[in-house]
């Protein structure tokens, strides 16, 4: 199976949504005005992490930051201060824990404003911040991307309220949906264009071997994704005789075993 060549045509759509942030990073990086925030959502696995910091790193090398996990107002407060000059990018990759806390998303909309001056303040634990390094209040002229996976993998509704204030201020990507012919096909095209594997140094023939698999086995894998793929390169690179039967064991469910 060549995959490349089976969902050609679905490649080149998908060639049009790999450049979009690509495009949009580029003009933010020139500078921020011309595009001041961006949200990048889908669910789990499709490549928005990937996608924005490869283009992140062409074209706004040591202009940006990088934040991920859970992260406290100040933390962030902080963040948009180093990224507050023109041409500066805060990317904030699945920290959707701010929206819990109205002071974080307040925080955000002042920075993702429309307004022509955009200023952002902090008025408590004033002490913390000169620790920092940090003043309570600055002009912020950099640009905020967020990627997230609300309304996908979380449909927590408070956060998926206060994630609206913040698309009414930002430009918004859809990177795929959880249609599961679509993931499959997102997934092809990270592994045989994007070459997301390459660090695991296949030939073609092994990454279309490892995609046919997944392929052949989508009723039993929980969710298809990046992940997935990632997963089965580990254990076939780790076991290139045994490598199938691990995978049956640790990445599908509902498989009934002869005891």
């Amino acid at each position: 199976m060549n995959y490349k060549n089976t969902f050609a045509a679905d490649f080149e759509r998908l060639d049009k949504n790999y450049l979009q942030p690509d495009a949009f990073i580029r003009k933010m990086a020139k500078n921020s005005d011309s595009c001041r925030a961006l949200i990048l959502q889908g669910p789990p696995g499709v490549g928005k992490t990937y996608s924005v910091e490869q283009a992140l790193k062409k074209h706004a090398a040591g202009r940006y930051e990088l934040l991920n996990g859970k992260v406290s107002n100040l933390s962030l407060y902080g963040s948009l201060y180093r990224a507050s000059s023109n041409g500066h990018i805060l990317f904030l990759d699945d920290c959707d824990t701010f929206l819990g806390d109205v002071t974080g998303v307040n925080i955000l909309k002042a920075a993702m404003d429309t307004k022509p001056n955009r200023e952002i303040h902090w008025e408590s634990g004033t002490h913390l911040l000169k620790a920092m390094g940090v003043p309570n209040g600055f002009k912020f002229n950099g640009s905020v991307i967020l990627n997230t996976n609300i309304g996908y993998d979380n449909k927590n509704e408070k956060y998926l309220s206060r994630l609206s204030a913040l698309h009414d201020r930002a430009l918004t990507i859809t990177i795929s949906d959880t249609d599961p012919d679509r993931l499959f096909k997102q997934v092809c095209y990270m592994v045989l264009v994007q070459d997301m594997l390459t660090e695991f140094k296949f030939s073609n023939k092994e990454k279309n071997m490892l995609l046919e698999w997944i392929d052949n086995n989508r009723e039993f894998i929980n969710r298809i994704s990046l992940r997935t793929i990632i997963k089965l390169s580990k254990l076939y690179s780790a076991d290139k005789k045994d490598w199938q039967d691990m995978a049956e064991q640790g990445l599908l469910s509902g498989v009934g075993y002869a005891e």
